[in-house]
């Protein structure tokens, strides 16, 4: 309880500092993949020799793209990087796959999810995220970095490695209330791994674009449900059987 007030004090203080110098906006940008063969250091490896490599080698495994973060007054926002600013728009646009938007004053959390080619716009609110700062310290890809565990409201865990001398406390994916910037974030099938800070002052607007059918996060769930009951077929891998979906629009 200690660890979780003293981290919701620090954010506070940093919300308050950052607001005082409004502009300039720091837009972190991270390279995100999903994969199931490739785990801890060989990312770090991988992404060091450059994503052709890392695509010849686990291509049928790998959904990869970039994500950016902007973090603007109270309002923490990440979406895919092409979408986020386009032109010479000043305007970051909170849409796209994997967008998420959150009001940390409110707690309000709004975010865009991709399934089946659909795409649902669902409201909750922001995770309450537990975080157990472990002594382990490492270089990775030149910066200082100390491992955290969180557990979010759900019960996944976030495993991350952030820096000790970039004072933001957030990451990609929802994730904030670390002491400093996330630089690889693993959650569940998802990692990203830190490419670039920037501190601009393009950025006058954070704006969330709706799209998709609006849902809680519970009705999603119950939707993911029926989908699973309805459209999920056995396939047998050795001794192991395991369900995969076909999917088809609803009527």
């Amino acid at each position: 309880m200690k660890k979780i007030i003293l981290f919701t004090l620090f954010l506070s203080l940093w919300l308050f500092a950052f607001g005082q110098e409004r502009e300039k906006v720091p837009l972190v940008t991270y390279y995100r993949f999903n994969t199931t063969e490739v785990q801890g250091d060989d990312i770090i490896e991988y992404i060091g020799k450059g994503n052709k490599l890392y695509r010849q080698k686990n291509d049928a495994n790998v959904i990869e793209s970039n994500y950016t973060m902007c973090i603007m007054d109270d309002i923490y926002a990440v979406a895919p990087s092409s979408q986020a600013l386009k032109g010479d728009s000043t305007i970051f646009y909170v849409q796209g796959p994997a967008s998420f938007y959150i009001n940390m004053s409110s707690g309000l959390l709004q975010y865009v999810w991709e399934t089946g080619g659909e795409y649902f716009d669902i409201n909750s609110v922001r995770d309450s995220i537990q975080w157990e700062i472990t002594s382990e310290r490492k270089e990775i890809l030149g910066i200082a970095c100390r491992k955290a565990i969180g557990t979010l409201d759900d019960g996944s865990i976030a495993t991350v490695w952030y820096s000790e001398e970039i004072a933001i406390p957030f990451g990609p994916n929802r994730i904030w209330g670390t002491p400093g910037l996330v630089v690889t974030l693993q959650l569940g099938a998802f990692n990203y791994v830190l490419i670039g800070v920037e501190y601009c002052d393009k950025v006058s607007e954070i704006k969330y674009v709706s799209r998709g059918q609006k849902m809680t996060e519970e009705e999603y769930d119950r939707y993911v449900e029926e989908r699973i009951k309805k459209y999920a077929e056995p396939v047998q891998e050795g001794n192991t059987t395991r369900r995969i979906i076909i999917y088809k629009k609803p009527n």
